[in-house]
Formats: structure tokens, C-alpha cells, sequence
């Protein structure tokens, strides 16, 4: 189980003691065979399937991005997140594509939406930051069309709150948005 498993599991496992069920949303795995750490420990997975929204990359590409949370898509969530009626916060743990539905899912019906950020977005070289706007190598990404409707472009500015793994992130995060902490969103640290 990786970083963000562990920190999903122990979050849940925090809320359940308060009385809070929890309910992740993630992508089907290819290897269904291995089991749940989040199943094991009694907590609800809904598990979507998701896809790189990108013509002529190849598959190994595809599996690499899917691999390292590439900006992936899914109806499948779209649809999901939108039968469920009993919600009173949404968290995600990822950003593009899939953060942006779940903030569009709260946009419409006022739910709150906060996002952890588990690595850095503001708090990276700057080489690291280009390799991420950099055009797709090798392929048609006719997703973009699906991240200017679901704004995931603005997910971090449009969040309630967000939740970073280290305190220079959220030092960033409280000098990009001052106005927003004053109006009680914060970004907060759960390293400090």
C-alpha cells in the first residue's frame, strides 16, 4: 500500500471512531486479484473505470500515466457521484480531470470540496513544473474539452479547503489564496 493509501486508511479509520462513514471513489485496478487494504478494514470502495483520454499514445504509455495518477477520466464517476444523494463533504486526493468532477459534483449541490495535496504543486523546481504543462508526446488529448467543463484548472482555487503533506506547500497555498483563508478556507498541513 502506498503513501496515499496509507494516509486514506488512517483517515478513515480517525472518522469512524467519530461515527463518520466513508466512502472511496477510485479506479479499478488491472489486478483485481489483490486484496483491498481499505476492504480489509471494513471501509466501502467504489471502484470506476478510468482511462487516459488520449488518441494514438500508446499502451504502455497509457499504463505508465494511469500508474503515477496521469489526468485520467471516467463517466463511469461522473454518474456515480451524481446518484449519491447522502454526502455531506467531498475530499479528493487528486487533482485534473477526476479532482475537477468531484468539485463540479460539489459545485452544483453545495457540499463542501477539499483537496489534499500529497506532493507538491506550488513547492516544486521549476523543471518539474514545466514537465507538467508540457503538450502530450505522441497522441490527441481530446480530454482538455472534458477539463474546461469540469474547471479542473481552477480545482485548487475553487476548493473549500486544502490539506497539504508539508508546511512550505501550505505556506504557498495561504500566500496564493490570503483572501480565501480570511473567508475561513485555510490550507493546512498535516506534517506541522
Amino acid at each position: 500500500m502506498g503513501g496515499t493509501e496509507t494516509a486514506i486508511q488512517r483517515l478513515f479509520d480517525g472518522l469512524r471512531e467519530h461515527d463518520v462513514k466513508s466512502v472511496v471513489y477510485c479506479p479499478r485496478l488491472d489486478n483485481e486479484s489483490v486484496e483491498d487494504p481499505l476492504v480489509a478494514n471494513g471501509h466501502e470502495v467504489q471502484r470506476f473505470r478510468a482511462f487516459v483520454p488520449v488518441l494514438g499514445m500508446s499502451r504502455e504509455r497509457k499504463q505508465q500515466l494511469v500508474s503515477v495518477g496521469g489526468n485520467l477520466m471516467s463517466f463511469d464517476l461522473i454518474s456515480s457521484l451524481w446518484r449519491e444523494d447522502d454526502m455531506s463533504i467531498i475530499h479528493s486526493h487528486t487533482l485534473g480531470r477526476i479532482g475537477g468532477t468531484r468539485a463540479k459534483r460539489c459545485s452544483k449541490t453545495h457540499v463542501p470540496f477539499v483537496v489534499t495535496i500529497h506532493g507538491g504543486v506550488l513547492d516544486l523546481p521549476e523543471k518539474i513544473k514545466q514537465t507538467f504543462n508540457a503538450p502530450v508526446v505522441g497522441g490527441w488529448e481530446w480530454g482538455k474539452l472534458f477539463g474546461l467543463l469540469f474547471r479542473s484548472h481552477r480545482l485548487l482555487a475553487d476548493a473549500d479547503a486544502i490539506i497539504t503533506c508539508n508546511p512550505r506547500e501550505a505556506a504557498l497555498w495561504q500566500e496564493k489564496f490570503p483572501s480565501k483563508t480570511r473567508r475561513g478556507a485555510t490550507a493546512w498541513s498535516a506534517d506541522g
